[in-house]
């Protein structure tokens, strides 16, 4: 009997994540709680997808703000809760209207001018740019959306979902950092700028908020 039922999900494995089953088994089990993958579009070597932003859209029914925002959920807080995701989702909105950009402006903007206008990894993996391991754009986007981030990302767009981050701009994952040092120069460079620390309730603990 689990002989039957293992075969049968590798087979749905297969056929989800066209023709590659830890990508289709994984879809499988992050549906269960993240509701249907909405594209199968993600990075290449390059770090970037190789996709018109605009067809990607079109797929998921979406609006290019929408796509947008929905893949940096899903790039860099994807199995977070919804209020850790909804603040991200803020926090790019607030800087993208600081800046004068729309949203999908922001987060298609890359500091590589072959990745600039696509989707991608933050930092340039590209090992042919002069940029190389190098921070290249506002936030990664080279992750599909599955359709309880685009739920969110609607929320934060149509105002739904109001800001709960005090005006917080930018944001840093703690976990990702090399070392302590790393976090705390960069927590030095905020300042500087002009950001002050701010605690927007219920997000993860890992994350940190600048306003």
């Amino acid at each position: 009997m689990w002989g039957w039922a293992i075969a049968a999900f590798v087979v749905l494995a297969l056929v989800t994540g066209d023709g590659d089953p830890i990508d289709g088994g994984l879809t499988l089990l992050n549906e269960i709680t993240r509701g249907k993958r909405l594209t199968h579009a993600t990075y290449g070597a390059d770090g970037v997808v190789n996709v018109d932003p605009a067809d990607l859209a079109d797929m998921m029914g979406a609006t290019i703000d929408e796509t947008a925002l929905a893949r940096m959920i899903s790039s860099e807080q994807g199995q977070s809760d919804a209020t850790t995701k909804a603040a991200i989702a803020l926090v790019a909105v607030n800087y993208a209207n600081r800046s004068g950009l729309t949203v999908s402006a922001l987060l298609l903007r890359a500091k590589n001018p072959a990745h600039d206008g696509y989707f991608g990894t933050q930092r340039d993996i590209d090992q042919e740019s002069a940029n190389f391991n190098k921070s290249d754009r506002y936030a990664s986007t080279a992750l599909d959306a599955y359709q309880g981030d685009l739920d969110v990302a609607r929320g934060v767009l149509s105002g739904t979902i109001a800001d709960f981050t005090q005006g917080a701009i930018q944001f840093d994952n703690i976990a990702a950092f090399k070392s302590n040092a790393d976090a705390t120069a960069t927590a030095n460079k905020r300042i500087a700028e002009g950001r002050r620390e701010v605690f927007p309730d219920g997000v993860d603990p890992n994350l940190r908020f600048w306003a």
